[in-house]
């Protein structure tokens, strides 16, 4: 969404500029919405045959990447069939999305100090850096942090490294020019910082709780509604949001692997009944480097993980409800 200073890759490489989905990336969200079709859909979880308004809900952050995204991924899921055809040869029908301005969104962007959403997870910010963790690895990577401020014309810190990554990893993945000082060995050790810093934006229950103790919790609410009112025809949530709206969540539920979520990753919460209990999946979608669906795809289940669950999937619903509270 930016980039530094000495990138010859600079926005006119971009046919619509930083911060935009590509056309790659639409592939990938689409392929996400194929996904999601033949498992939720063709398989009777979702009405198979229409789309059905009071069946979904889907919620975006205020970003024109992320509410194409989810447009990508609902124009596989719905594609229209029958009567909810409206031009002949059209296989998209549009869906209502909604969002609220970046400045009010604490659900999805709770995290965004940029907005100042939350003053006390600033400071949380500003006194990470003072933590042993946080300065031990400062003092490891120090030389190559200068070295890299050298190459960049910028000052690069852990909690700024983002900043030069993340352009040259979206450039790798669009077959982009990179910098003449770029090799494997310096690629591997910006990812590794990249990675701690986005950890470290959620490090501690608190952070944990003031990201995503919202998004937590609206979760909950969600699945407990549903257990609570079988009839209620709310099938499905969809929440189109960031890599670092994934990464809170994940360390919130305390299942992160400490790496950058990748681009059209997903955390997907399952709930399930019998006769006279309710049961709960987490799974993560976490490895969309393909742009076409193979209908092989299978997501990682984080369920046996999950704090209360004793290695079970599915696992009693009870467990994430105590969790959230």
């Amino acid at each position: 969404i930016d980039s530094f200073p000495s990138n010859q890759c600079d926005e006119s490489c971009w046919p619509q500029g930083y911060g935009q989905l590509t056309q790659r990336g639409m592939r990938q969200h689409y392929a996400f919405g194929q996904y999601l079709n033949a498992t939720y859909r063709e398989t009777g979880l979702l009405n198979s045959s229409f789309y059905i308004q009071k069946q979904i809900h889907i919620r975006s952050t205020d970003v024109d990447r992320t509410l194409m995204s989810v447009q990508a991924q609902m124009s596989a899921l719905y594609q229209p069939r029958s009567f909810q055809v409206f031009e002949e040869g059209l296989p998209w029908q549009p869906l209502p999305v909604h969002t609220v301005p970046k400045h009010n969104d604490s659900l999805l962007r709770g995290y965004d100090t940029f907005y100042n959403i939350c003053p006390r997870y600033t400071q949380i910010l500003k006194d990470q850096e003072k933590q042993p963790y946080y300065l031990e690895m400062q003092n490891k990577h120090q030389d190559f942090l200068v070295w890299l401020s050298k190459e960049t014309n910028t000052t690069v810190t852990l909690m700024n490294i983002y900043k030069v990554f993340d352009p040259i990893f979206c450039q790798a993945q669009h077959d982009k020019p990179q910098p003449a000082w770029l090799n494997e060995s310096v690629f591997t050790q910006m990812q590794e910082l990249a990675d701690f810093s986005m950890m470290a934006l959620f490090h501690g229950k608190e952070a944990q709780k003031l990201t995503a103790g919202l998004l937590v919790g609206e979760l909950r609410d969600n699945m407990l509604t549903k257990t609570k009112s079988p009839s209620n025809p709310d099938k499905a949530y969809f929440y189109s949001a960031h890599d670092t709206t994934v990464a809170a969540l994940l360390n919130a539920l305390e299942l992160s692997n400490g790496l950058q979520p990748p681009y059209a990753s997903a955390v997907i919460l399952e709930l399930y009944s019998d006769a006279e209990n309710h049961f709960f999946k987490v799974v993560y979608r976490n490895d969309s480097s393909n742009t076409t669906y193979s209908g092989e795809e299978e997501p990682v289940d984080l369920t046996p993980n999950f704090t209360g669950c004793q290695g079970k999937s599915p696992c009693p619903f009870s467990a994430f409800q105590e969790f959230a509270e």
